[in-house]
């Protein structure tokens, strides 16, 4: 089994050009491993992650 950094140094390898998909690995990441805030933190504090996305409503066309 390959430990936490090594993973989250691929996640970052494989996906940090994909906002979405980075994120959403992350959270399976951090839930998978049951870690806690500070330990995500610990994990992510030397990294640059993609900005976190936003949900945005789309525009409603007309009546």
């Amino acid at each position: 089994m390959e430990s936490i950094e090594r993973e989250v140094d691929r996640l970052f390898s494989l996906n940090g050009r994909h906002p979405v998909l980075f994120w959403s690995r992350w959270d399976e990441l951090v839930a998978l491993h049951q870690l806690n805030k500070r330990q995500a933190d610990a994990l992510m504090s030397r990294r640059v992650p993609p900005p976190r996305p936003t949900k945005t409503l789309r525009p409603v066309d007309g009546p």
